[in-house]
């Protein structure tokens, strides 16, 4: 808001007052799970009960706007361990088949890691690709090692950080670590043809019978595809 307590906010104050609803809404997020857990409880119990905290990232693919919450709470899984090591969003499906026994049912071509034994303390280094469009302008960016790289389409530019010693990514080393920049840059490029061809894989096997409503999928999702340039016209 512009104004506090009947004054005009400078922008100390404003970051104060937007800093509280924002620590409002999660407060709010906190008591609304737990309403929902407490009516779980008294139903039927929480002892083999699976939970999965999460959410998506915002339009910035800068490390502060993707490194979202993951927390999981399910029978065998020890409580209380707090794992540093990066994973991502495609793994949540892989380690629920995982928790439930039901791995041998995995879908053909499914991506993603289980990730139960990195909750036993048998860590994986993950590379970990994100993607996001801001007002029609792609980007993508890659985490492998001590290394990100974003990419922007909008002046088709790279950008290489190490979060390690720069937590904000503020500086571009891509001058300084030249051959990481260019091995991420392969890895970008590879990640990004791996999607194309896992979607070419999976719409291979439709048939002209099809019913409207699938059809209308495919074509919705090759219209995004084609968006985000992993496939042409």
């Amino acid at each position: 808001p512009e104004y506090a307590h009947g004054r005009r906010a400078g922008p100390a104050t404003k970051f104060a007052v937007n800093s509280s609803n924002y620590d409002g809404e999660v407060r709010y997020t906190d008591h609304l799970v737990g309403r929902l857990l407490d009516a779980i409880d008294s139903h039927t119990g929480l002892d083999n009960l699976i939970v999965v905290f999460t959410s998506d990232h915002g339009h910035s693919l800068h490390r502060e706007i993707v490194h979202v919450p993951l927390i999981i709470s399910a029978p065998g899984l020890p409580a209380g361990e707090r794992i540093d090591s990066p994973v991502r969003l495609i793994d949540v499906f892989p380690m629920m088949l995982s928790i439930c026994k039901l791995s041998g049912r995995a879908p053909a071509g499914m991506r993603g890691v289980d990730l139960v034994p990195l909750a036993a303390g048998r860590p994986e280094a993950l590379d970990v690709f994100a993607e996001g469009m801001l007002y029609g302008n792609t980007k993508r960016a890659i985490q492998s090692g001590n290394f990100r790289l974003l990419w922007d389409e909008g002046d088709d530019a790279y950008s290489l950080f190490r979060p390690s010693a720069d937590a904000g990514e503020t500086i571009n080393v891509s001058a300084r670590f030249r051959d990481e920049s260019r091995l991420l840059r392969d890895l970008l490029e590879r990640s990004c043809l791996n999607i194309a061809e896992s979607y070419a894989e999976r719409t291979r096997g439709y048939s002209s019978t099809d019913s409207l409503e699938a059809a209308q999928e495919r074509e919705r999702v090759l219209k995004a595809m084609k968006s985000l340039g992993y496939v042409g016209d």
